[in-house]
């Protein structure tokens, strides 16, 4: 049931949330420093990015377990909750926090709480580990770093989000493809290589991914050797509800030690059959 199953991911994205909520707050606790308030020259707030991540972890993790393609609701959800972290995490505080031995959650109201603590800021610059300079209390200057750190826990929840949406997915049942082909094969640039590419590409086009994946499996070497500096990998998938499939053909190229994706020459088409794949 497609439904239940987004409210599973929904779910494991939130528990996940939560937990990343309280590990950030227990770390504040103990050793007396905001993971998430971590930025690059202020303008780049990486602490509250990883934590975004962190956060909507558990929609990766439940799409995956779960086998649901992230929808735009989902993307919503990821995205809100994600941002949602940053101000669970100053509830956490705010619901230990004691002055005088009285809990001050029963005399300050939470966003009057939060409008002090955000004020109350102050920030640390340190180069090369050392502390070089405090800023003081940042005063109403504090909403704006606020506002940049909820944009970094927004921006871990995207970022989760486009991981998921750039793997390949059945459109009919929008479910996760299964990978049942993969292949690699090396190369010595050349005219020659040249025209496998094409040929290769001609025959997925043209409804015939099986004999591009024959084809594919004869050309070049098996095993990286000296001076083929090219690579090519055939990569295939298939929906274990409808059968339908998908076939990519990636091209890479040496540079040094590694190797860099060409990637206006990748070809990735979907299948409404299943591909019948070579053995071996």
């Amino acid at each position: 049931m497609p439904i239940f199953s987004d409210l599973l991911v929904t779910a494991a994205g939130a528990l996940t949330s939560v937990l990343t909520a309280i590990i950030l707050f227990g770390i504040e606790q103990y050793f007396g420093f905001s993971l998430y308030t971590w930025s690059i020259w202020f303008i780049l707030p990486i602490g509250a990015i990883l934590a975004g991540f962190a956060a909507a972890s558990g929609y990766y993790f439940g799409a995956k377990l779960f086998n649901r393609k992230p929808t735009k609701v989902i993307l919503a959800y990821m995205t809100l909750i994600s941002a949602g972290t940053y101000f669970l995490i100053h509830y956490l505080n705010y619901y230990f926090l004691q002055a005088d031995g009285k809990m001050v959650r029963d005399y300050v109201p939470f966003f009057s709480y939060l409008a002090i603590a955000i004020k109350s800021t102050s920030m640390q610059f340190y180069i090369h580990t050392r502390n070089a300079a405090s800023t003081g209390e940042l005063g109403w200057f504090g909403f704006v770093f606020a506002g940049l750190q909820i944009l970094g826990f927004s921006a871990g929840g995207l970022g989760t989000y486009a991981i998921l949406a750039e793997q390949p997915f059945c459109d009919n049942c929008s479910t996760f493809l299964k990978r049942s082909y993969f292949k690699k094969r090396y190369h010595f640039g050349s005219d020659e290589y040249s025209h496998h590419i094409s040929k290769l590409v001609t025959l997925m086009k043209s409804d015939n991914p099986e004999e591009a994946l024959l084809e594919h499996s004869k050309a070049g070497r098996e095993k990286d050797t000296n001076g083929y500096n090219h690579q090519t990998s055939m990569d295939v998938r298939h929906c274990e509800s409808c059968h339908r499939s998908w076939a990519k053909l990636s091209l890479f190229k040496q540079s040094s030690n590694s190797w860099n994706e060409i990637n206006d020459l990748r070809t990735a088409i979907y299948y409404k059959r299943p591909i019948h794949v070579p053995k071996g």
